[in-house]
């Protein structure tokens, strides 16, 4: 692997906040497994620690975010008790998800942690990126959907710590399903070199939404902090969302 893809794998992980989060329990046996998005990164590195013996397996996905990839081969690794492994893929431009999954052993195992690295060759790095969710709009006026959608380039939602690998974003695209009655989806901008786990830190509904449909592009000046919330008017239901970014 050459230097370039050292340092970047080197860089702050991705934590798994799902199936595979710190803490999770898997009685002998059970399979826990995450498919995360990998947005064409040149390599990935998958470290995972728990506190009994199992079997680790890595594959890449295609687009379909269900069938493996046969090239490169899935990796499947022993993992000891409380004992790290790492595994590395190297050569994957294009590639758009991974698998992680873990099976427990002889003894139930505590899932001490599963990083997932991701290194992009500055030819090839991705300058764009699509998310969606359904989110459960609370009937509480002026209440928050627990769903979040952050532009970055591995979304995650449903209320988790924001990420730190933020999007620099251009212009993004927002579409609404069906408008749950008086709810609004508003776009909030993470504050230059603030922190997106700080709520302080975010300029709140700067653009907001209150119909169906596609919206016109938002124009950012590679904005490096956006995300997306559903804010109830006193009716809740479930308010389809979407949007892409460049």
């Amino acid at each position: 692997m050459n230097t370039l893809l050292q340092e970047a794998l080197a860089s702050k992980p991705n934590r798994l906040t799902g199936a595979l989060a710190v803490a999770v329990s898997l009685t002998t046996g059970v399979i826990a497994q995450e498919a995360k998005r990998i947005n064409g990164a040149s390599a990935i590195r998958v470290r995972f620690k728990a506190t009994k013996a199992g079997t680790l397996y890595v594959a890449i996905l295609k687009h379909d975010q269900s069938t493996e990839e046969v090239d490169p081969a899935p990796r499947t690794v022993p993992v000891l008790d409380a004992t790290e492994v790492v595994v590395e893929f190297d050569s994957i431009i294009g590639e758009s998800y991974v698998l992680i999954k873990f099976t427990a052993g002889a003894a139930t195992s505590v899932v001490t942690y599963c990083d997932l690295y991701r290194a992009f060759n500055p030819q090839t790095k991705p300058v764009d990126g699509e998310a969606k969710d359904t989110m459960a709009i609370p009937a509480g006026i002026g209440t928050y959907a627990p769903e979040l959608i952050y532009l970055n380039r591995d979304y995650l939602s449903a209320g988790v710590d924001a990420p730190s690998d933020m999007a620099r974003v251009s212009e993004l695209q927002v579409h609404l399903g069906t408008i749950v009655a008086t709810a609004n989806v508003e776009v909030d901008l993470l504050k230059p070199g603030g922190d997106p786990a700080t709520g302080g830190d975010w300029l709140l509904d700067v653009v907001s939404y209150a119909t169906a449909g596609l919206k016109d592009p938002i124009p950012l000046s590679r904005w490096g902090g956006v995300r997306l919330r559903g804010k109830s008017g006193g009716t809740g239901g479930n308010q389809d969302v979407a949007v892409t970014w460049w």
